[in-house]
């Protein structure tokens, strides 16, 4: 079994897919009336900015590689 890598972006956007759903689960059934969706949405976005801040910065950063500067084949090969 091969592992793939972490896809960050889809956590992110299936997080806010889940928030969306659950108010709107909390406001069916009479947990979350209309008032507390002000304080509540904005409140769940900047959490999910922070998140996603915290691991941009946190993530290893992989060196730079530069090409090297010696060809692969030798002038007698091109004849």
């Amino acid at each position: 079994m091969s592992v793939h890598p972490f896809d960050w972006q889809g956590l992110a956007w299936g997080g806010l897919a889940l928030a969306v759903v659950g108010h709107w689960l909390a406001r069916e059934l009479g947990l979350v009336d209309t008032g507390d969706l002000a304080l509540l949405l904005p409140l769940v976005l900047i959490v999910a900015g922070l998140v996603g801040v915290t691991v941009s910065v946190l993530r290893p950063r992989r060196p730079r590689t530069t090409p090297d500067p010696s060809p692969t084949t030798t002038p007698e090969e091109h004849r």
